[in-house]
Order: structure tokens, then sequence, then C-alpha cells
């Protein structure tokens, strides 16, 4: 398979969750035939939907892999595992969520995985951070760059101070 872009978000509500986020990162970069080539800053925002838990830290990366789509949705899911996720408990706390926010231009649309996320344009979380790293990046379904998206964003949600700025890794 030929080298693709993938875009990720990465948040952590529970534990130390800059560590957490720091850790996923590593497992990520881990991976065979992928590797890290832009990481956002770290963002703490208030939780959607179930608005009774701790807040998020929240961050965005790029990472080029040679892995299809399917089998790199696993992977993550192993990485999140490794962790401790329930996936079981949709919307509750969580030491490590990492989702695929896009993979270059591509659409997908399986049960298995929606490329690209299909809230992502609603959600500051992850549109902040992507501001950081890729604002010209268009949505390739909505034809509107991170940027305007951002912009365009009606969730209640506010970003907060970052916490720190991560390096992608060496190559």
């Amino acid at each position: 398979m030929s080298l693709q872009s993938y875009f990720l978000s990465l948040g952590s509500n529970q534990g130390d969750r800059l560590e957490a986020l720091r850790q996923a990162q590593e497992a990520i970069n881990a991976l065979n035939h992928t590797h890290i080539t832009k990481v956002s800053k770290v963002y703490e925002t208030s939780p959607v939907g179930v608005k009774i838990q701790p807040d998020f830290l929240n961050m965005v990366l790029e990472c080029q892999s040679r892995e299809e789509p399917f089998y790199f949705l696993g992977l993550l899911k192993e990485i999140e595992e490794r962790f401790g996720r329930d996936t079981t408990k949709v919307g509750m706390p969580r030491i490590i969520d990492i989702d695929i926010i896009f993979v270059d231009d591509l659409i997908i649309a399986e049960d298995a995985l929606i490329v690209p996320h299909p809230e992502c344009h609603k959600r500051r979380f992850v549109l902040a951070p992507f501001m950081d790293i890729c604002p010209s990046f268009k949505h390739p379904i909505l034809e509107k760059s991170i940027k305007d998206l951002y912009e365009d964003c009606l969730e209640e949600t506010q970003d907060k101070a970052y916490v720190y700025q991560p390096q992608a890794s060496p190559s």
C-alpha cells in the first residue's frame, strides 16, 4: 500500500492525562510502517455529551503510514485496549481515546469506519488542535478548510490554555 496521511484526534480525561497522551503518541509512532510527522499543542476542554466527568486533554497529530485504513483502525483500537479503554461505556471517562479524523482526502462510509469522522466539523476539541498543524486542510465532503470549519463551529465547548507543545518524533 502507498503512504497515506492520517489525521488522528487523541483525548484523555482519566489518570495522568498528559502522560497518557505522550504514551499513546509513542505507541502510534512505534507501529510498523508509521511515522508521526506533525503534533498539535495539547488543549484542555470540557466534556461533550456526558458532562459530569473530568475535563479532557486533547490533541491532533498527523502520521504517515503504509497501513490500509481498516487495519490501521484495528491497530489504534489495540493501543486503546492496552491503556485499559472500556469501549462498552460510550461517552464515559477514558484513559485514552484515539479517533481517525481524516485519511488524506478519502471518503469511507462503512459500519466499522467512517472517514471523515462524522462529527469532526462540530467539535472544537478537534478543530482547535487541528488548526495548529494544518489549518488549510480541506474537508473532502464539506469542501471547507479546517480554519473555516473552526470559525463556523457553534459547539459550546471552549478551548482553554494549552498545556504544552510536544514535538514530532525525529526521523
